[in-house]
């Protein structure tokens, strides 16, 4: 039954960081601006202009990924780079990484 458009309302870790007006239908929303390292509790609550409302909750879990590496930026290369890196953060997670070369994929590791 359509009720209309209604109201977003996103609170991380018991703080609202959202509230927005949305059409009826499906709506998609980037959580990645409210969200930090870490463990995360997530409820996004739906309103209608009748009143009725819907809360869903959701634990999320935010890795902070970085690459450090010893590669020398002022040196000038005229061959092959090496370019020595150690991924950092998510101790236990598989990680792939990506080198992108104007918008090429070069390689993967």
């Amino acid at each position: 039954m359509p009720t209309g458009d209604g109201t977003l309302q996103i609170s991380v870790n018991g703080a609202i960081k959202s509230t927005q007006g949305i059409q009826q239908g499906n709506v998609n929303i980037d959580l990645g601006n409210y969200v930090s390292a870490g463990s995360n509790i997530v409820k996004v609550k739906i309103s209608d202009i009748y009143g009725n409302a819907r809360t869903i909750n959701f634990n999320i879990t935010v890795v902070a990924l970085s690459i450090s590496s010893t590669f020398d930026t002022t040196t000038a290369y005229d061959s092959a780079i090496s370019f020595p890196y150690t991924p950092v953060g998510g101790n236990n997670l598989s990680k792939t990484v990506y080198f992108i070369l104007d918008d090429h994929q070069i390689g993967t590791q």
